[in-house]
């Protein structure tokens, strides 16, 4: 009997003592991962400041005239690096100061691996704006990547900055080699679910490109 009253004794400060540890190994887990927070926060925003001083010197650089290799490689490493989109954008334009064959393919690559929608449209801007097309290779990297968006999530602004690429592309090259591909593109937007301001600039390349090649046939 009275082992009987030992064991209710001890089970009864078992249980009383089971939400108390709970709530204590809660309240230190709490602390651990507030702590774990606040240090990745402090990281996070160390690491952001190291990336928007670099973008400043280099706009500084790029205002002195050095437009070398080493500044578009270091601000596609920056595109790649910073989670802010801003930031990214920022250097995509700084990459449309520049005029040499090294940005090209660095925003080709860009369009090629980057999936934010802001960063490609920027990205199509620099390439319209700079209106190369070296092997067709321009066109086709715009046209794929609008296909992608196309396919999975239709996008009016990429869907406006390929129609204006491509518009100022073709002003400046043969073009006739990559007919096929424009074509396609714009009569996908204009059979798309795009707005009424899209269709309209689609329309109205696509009636001046057939034209054209009526005209030379």
């Amino acid at each position: 009997m009275f082992l009987l009253k030992q064991f209710s004794i001890m089970l009864t400060i078992i249980v009383l003592f089971i939400p108390f540890g709970r709530s204590y190994c809660h309240e230190q887990n709490s602390y651990l991962d507030c702590q774990d927070s606040f240090e990745i926060m402090i990281i996070t925003e160390v690491e952001t400041n190291s990336i928007l001083i670099n973008l400043y010197n280099i706009s500084e650089a790029i205002n002195n005239g050095d437009k070398s290799n080493d500044i578009c490689t270091r601000l596609e490493n920056i595109i790649y690096e910073t989670q802010q989109i801003s930031v990214a954008r920022q250097a995509v334009k700084y990459l449309g100061q520049i005029d040499n064959d090294e940005t090209r393919r660095i925003l080709i690559r860009i369009l090629n691996s980057e999936f934010d929608s802001i960063i490609i449209y920027e990205t199509i801007n620099v390439l319209g704006n700079k209106g190369i097309n070296e092997n067709n290779e321009t066109i086709i990297s715009i046209v794929c990547v609008f296909e992608r968006f196309n396919n999975i999530r239709p996008d009016n602004l990429i869907a406006f900055a390929t129609v204006n690429a491509l518009e100022n592309i073709i002003m400046y090259n043969n073009w006739l080699n990559s007919y096929y591909e424009v074509n396609r593109v714009l009569l996908r937007i204009l059979d798309g679910i795009y707005i009424i301001p899209v269709k309209e600039r689609a329309r109205l390349i696509f009636n001046r490109i057939n034209v054209t090649v009526n005209l030379t046939h």
